[in-house]
């Protein structure tokens, strides 16, 4: 009997000056990578006036174990 191997699953956690935000799950690796750089370019289309951007975040989980963690690169 063979053993179907168990799906794989991509959690990405997104944060914002070090607070979590928001969790989202992705069955496809260039899926979660794709909206972590979306995220993360956040921060340069961001302008309060005061020219301060937040420090943006993501993690990405592969099967429940942490692969990456980034940051945005505030200016």
């Amino acid at each position: 009997m063979r053993r179907t191997p168990p799906a794989r699953f991509f959690e990405v956690i997104y944060t914002c000056n070090g607070i979590p935000q928001a969790t989202e799950i992705f069955s496809d690796r260039d899926a979660a990578e794709d909206a972590i750089e979306h995220w993360l370019g956040g921060s340069l289309r961001y302008d309060d006036g005061l020219n301060t951007r937040p420090n943006l975040g993501a993690e990405l989980w592969v099967d429940g174990v942490l692969e990456t963690r980034r940051n945005s690169v505030a200016a």
